[in-house]
């Protein structure tokens, strides 16, 4: 139950952040699980203009923060003008 909490103000925070800082047109939110754990990736084009290089990091530090606990790996790349966030929380994190 908590995990689920977590992941929604994370989800709350990344759709934020696009509504914020970027004038994407798509945004696809995507879970899925494997044997080893749990994945949720959000991606969005359109990201920033070219004079937003620095594109939130007070968002990106409220997530790692939230998702510690979970011993979750929070990956993020910036190609052309479309970000992508990949979360990974392990299986045996997942009902902590």
């Amino acid at each position: 139950m908590i995990l689920k909490s977590d992941l929604l103000r994370v989800i709350n925070e990344l759709f934020s952040n696009i509504i914020k800082h970027s004038k994407s047109t798509e945004v696809e939110l995507l879970f899925y699980r494997e044997i080893e754990g749990l994945y949720m990736s959000v991606k969005n084009n359109k990201v920033y203009s070219k004079n937003q290089k620095n594109f939130s990091k007070k968002g990106l530090h409220f997530i790692n923060k939230r998702l510690k606990k979970y011993n979750a790996v929070v990956n993020y790349k910036l190609v052309n003008q479309s970000f992508e966030i990949i979360i990974y929380i392990p299986h045996s994190n997942l009902y902590n």
